[in-house]
């Protein structure tokens, strides 16, 4: 340490104390001036030479000194640190103690407990020049910081194990490199190695390695382990991790993690920023537990100007009209389709949103409203002819016969003759029976039993014989053009895999029998892999070969070193992997062909609670055609009776719940329909009904 540094530095303990100088006056006007110097921290005492003669100081009478009076100074020169990078050698430096001065006694500093050192004598000679007592404060001794060598500085630098240098080259290859299928197998050998410290470090980039290959299911299925052992009481920092990272990663379609958490981790699950395909899995989680008002909630998280918010605003006017607020759903989701159209465009969020705006104002009387939401639901989404048969009823309730039976002739045309509507039939025959048509109402009953008595019938065999719902869909879906499966009808089959809790547990059936393909297609990726580097390994070396023949500089050399060592390293990480997915394959295997038959049971279920509604309902519909028949014979006898008794008959208009002008189709028959006049039509056939009857 530099003198001049070392002038900055004061000892804790002691304060710095500086004599610049003092005079003393001759009692005969001879000034004589002593400059003593006195040890410090800044400087190192010089040697002083002895004077010539020795001046005392004057005494008063009885001996006593006089006291002389310190002058006043200037303050001493301030030294500027200049702070210089410091430069940290490969060894740790052995520093020497500096010489001793005189019996000065060094001191050694250890760590940051310093001690005052004993008092210095001073030193023999003409510097040993003795104040007056009570002149000047006793000064206390010189403190030399001394760094004696520290065997903790030290240390011996232990090697990596083999463990930590996989766990670190997987890593490289998968953050750095983006190289994930070796990364996998090497975290693989490391994740199910229970005894290892790093089992953790390797489940976390286990998991990220599936992600970045398209494994999403085991990506969740690996990080869930950590939410299961948090129970257990694993660390909280890796249960905080992996709940972060599902959250951030969480797609609303494909993700499985939110309905496999216990509802103590549901519960949990604390993040700070939640996205918005975790909030809608949370939301789907909360309806299926029956919690309303905490499902609302996480709802209001989702902002405006989220992709999802048309969804949300969805959700919203259900759960409110589940709490049996009517009103208010309407007025939430007829808010939010007018002040937020773009949330509302794509297909299928459009044709739930507009369903249920329909039934909400089909329920409040706004026939208006209604008729004008089911005509909005896309034609090409498979619940159009249902909002059809509901846009008829609301036309009906109004009194639109006209509207309500041309509408469901539609329906009745080639163009959907492999449609399954039976209800259709009704609505249609309803329509005629108020116009008093009854001609073309019978004409309708006997069409649909016609129709849907040999598919009920076929029903009801399939009932009685040992139902085998999954297998018979499977099969279904394998041949769609199949005409009948087992006795039932393919528009049945067709109305049958409709059901939306069917499909839901389906999409995730296909999306692990996916991953499991993916999966066992892995190890033929790896061998692929490992041929290219084998590859790439001949070429590094044939071209270090050349450089070195040709004299090229040390550095190329060594660039090209560096390659063919790395390229070697990855062929080496691809070996591991073949065998660790090929040790791991059984397990993960048999995890996903678990959630596979988890997801195919419940899909059962819901194929079995389908079938047997649509069972009943048309039992129902073919029931209510007889009671229709009644109806038709009896209302046509009437009808018939009041013209032979001199009855006059007088074509006439009723009132129309029609489509705007500008939109409205004028439209006669001629054996073919076009798409963009699907929902427009009318019937020609007027209302030839009684007065008097009608005004009943």
């Amino acid at each position: 340490m530099k003198t001049k540094e070392r002038q900055t530095q004061t000892h804790p303990l002691s304060p710095r104390r500086h004599i610049r100088g003092a005079v003393l006056l001759a009692p005969f006007g001879l000034a004589i001036a002593l400059t003593t110097a006195v040890p410090s921290l800044a400087q190192t005492p010089a040697k002083a030479t002895a004077p010539k003669r020795i001046t005392r100081a004057p005494q008063n009478i009885g001996g006593k000194p006089v006291v002389i009076p310190r002058r006043e100074l200037p303050p001493e020169k301030a030294f500027d640190f200049q702070h210089r990078p410091s430069v940290i050698p490969d060894v740790p430096a052995r520093f020497q103690p500096p010489a001793a001065h005189g019996a000065r006694p060094e001191t050694s500093l250890k760590g940051l407990d310093l001690k005052p050192e004993a008092s210095v004598p001073m030193p023999k000679g003409a510097a040993a020049f003795q104040l007056p007592k009570g002149a000047l404060p006793q000064l206390g001794a010189e403190t030399v910081l001394q760094l004696k060598e520290n065997t903790d500085q030290l240390k011996s630098v232990e090697s990596y194990t083999p463990d930590e240098l996989r766990l670190f080259e997987a890593y490289v290859l998968l953050e750095d490199q983006k190289k994930p299928l070796p990364a996998l197998g090497n975290f693989a050998t490391l994740m199910t190695n229970k005894k290892s410290a790093l089992q953790d470090s390797a489940r976390w980039g286990y998991a990220h390695a599936a992600l970045a290959l398209g494994l999403r299911v085991q990506y969740e299925v690996t990080l869930l382990e950590f939410l299961s052992r948090g129970a257990a009481g694993s660390s909280s920092a890796w249960v905080q991790r992996a709940s972060e990272s599902l959250v951030r990663n969480s797609d609303m379609e494909k993700s499985v993690w939110v309905q496999h958490l216990s509802d103590a981790q549901f519960n949990a699950i604390q993040v700070e920023k939640p996205t918005d395909s975790y909030l809608m899995l949370r939301v789907y989680r909360q309806i299926a537990l029956k919690q309303v008002k905490d499902a609302l909630e996480t709802l209001r998280m989702i902002p405006p100007n989220s992709n999802l918010f048309g969804l949300r605003a969805y959700f919203e006017a259900l759960l409110e009209y589940r709490q049996g607020r009517l009103q208010a759903a309407k007025d939430t989701l007829s808010a939010a389709l007018a002040a937020h159209p773009e949330a509302f465009r794509e297909n299928e969020i459009k044709a739930k949103s507009q369903m249920l705006m329909g039934r909400l104002s089909f329920q409040s009387r706004d026939f208006n409203k209604a008729f004008e939401a089911y005509r909005s639901v896309p034609k090409n989404n498979p619940v159009w002819p249902e909002a059809m048969m509901e846009q008829a009823l609301s036309q009906i309730l109004y009194e639109d016969f006209e509207g309500a039976a041309g509408n469901m002739f539609s329906l009745h045309t080639d163009f959907f003759k492999k449609s399954y509507s039976p209800d259709s039939y009704l609505i249609r025959t309803v329509g005629y029976l108020n116009l008093c048509q009854y001609a073309d109402a019978l004409q309708v009953v006997q069409d649909l039993q016609r129709k849907y008595k040999p598919i009920l019938d076929g029903l009801e065999r399939y009932q009685k014989s040992t139902p085998a719902d999954y297998d018979v869909i499977r099969q279904f879906a394998k041949n769609p053009a199949v005409s009948e499966v087992r006795g039932l009808a393919r528009p049945f089959l067709f109305a049958w895999t409709q059901d939306p809790d069917f499909q839901r547990h389906q999409v995730r059936i296909n999306q692990f029998e996916d991953e499991l393909a993916a999966f066992r297609d892995l190890s033929l990726q790896v061998v692929k892999q490992e041929r290219e580097t084998s590859k790439r390994i001949g070429e590094a070396s044939d071209a270090v070969s050349a450089a070195i023949a040709a004299k090229a500089t040390p550095e190329k050399i060594a660039k090209l070193k560096e390659q063919l060592d790395n390229i070697k390293t990855e062929s080496r990480m691809l070996q591991l992997a073949r065998k660790s997915l090929a040790q791991i394959r059984p397990e993960i295997t048999s995890k996903l062909e678990g959630l596979k038959d988890e997801r195919k049971s419940l899909a059962l279920a819901a194929l079995t609670q389908k079938r047997r509604d649509l069972h009943g309902a048309l039992k129902n519909v073919v029931d209510q055609s007889e009671v229709l028949l009644y109806e038709i014979y009896n209302g046509a006898g009437d009808h018939l009776r009041f013209q032979a008794a001199g009855g006059e008959i007088e074509a006439r208009r009723t009132a129309a719940l029609a489509p705007k002008k500008d939109e409205a189709v004028n439209w006669k028959f001629k054996g073919e329909i076009w798409e963009d006049e699907l929902g427009h039509f009318r019937s020609s056939l007027s209302n030839v009904c009684a007065k008097e009857t009608a005004s009943k």
